[in-house]
């Protein structure tokens, strides 16, 4: 730790990163979000995006600062410009919940469908939420579907919770009781706070599987 603490303090942007997370999660320091705060600004001083990108979370929940949405926004919007799928992500909750900027949700449902387009698990299953829901673009419970579907083989436990159901139901898709079963079981697994109770109803009904 003394190493990494000197290599921080030398201009060492990769260093500043590992201690400011150091200090966040209190692995080998003890917690101090303040500190945290610091390194993660000092290295996105020196323009290391995965600094700017935690310093976005930080302004955004107020670890170790102010809080200030508008700050974590406008950092989001420079990332996302970037490519960065996270932040891409990120931005289209802020135009989608109205964090940090109006809420606009034809925007937010653009900055989803660029993170999605990158395979990001999460992206795509709200991108699969806003065609089921007509939020930012009209209603297509066929894309939904595969979206979720998307989503879920990417380990996404939300999306494997809404596929399963979209098979129970016949959303954007042919009813398949088995298929539902085996997603909930997916997502239950994987810690979907949902998915234990429809594995439990499916048990109780029968519905796709025998046991």
């Amino acid at each position: 730790m003394e190493e990494l603490i000197k290599q921080a303090e030398q201009g060492n942007a990769k260093s500043q990163v590992a201690l400011a997370i150091a200090y966040l999660q209190g692995e080998g320091v003890e917690e101090n979000l303040e500190k945290a705060f610091h390194w993660f600004s000092k290295a996105a001083e020196l323009e290391n995006l995965d600094a700017k990108y935690l310093l976005a979370l930080c302004y955004e929940n107020g670890y170790g600062t102010e809080e200030d949405t508008h700050k974590a926004f406008k950092l989001y919007n420079i990332l996302a410009e970037e490519g960065i799928a996270e932040a891409q992500d990120n931005l289209g909750r802020c135009f989608d919940e109205g964090v940090g900027t109006e809420s606009d949700l034809e925007e937010g449902f653009k900055w989803y469908l660029l993170a999605a387009e990158q395979n990001h698990a999460f992206s795509q299953f709200n991108v699969g939420l806003c065609y089921a829901k007509g939020w930012g673009t009209p209603i297509d419970l066929e894309k939904a579907f595969q979206y979720y579907l998307s989503s879920a083989e990417l380990g996404d436990v939300y999306g494997q919770n809404n596929v399963a159901t979209c098979y129970k139901r016949g959303i954007g898709t042919d009813i398949n009781l088995e298929k539902a079963f085996n997603w909930y079981k997916i997502a239950a697994e994987g810690g979907d706070i949902y998915a234990p109770y429809n594995v439990a109803i499916c048990y109780e009904l029968g519905e796709g599987t025998s046991v």
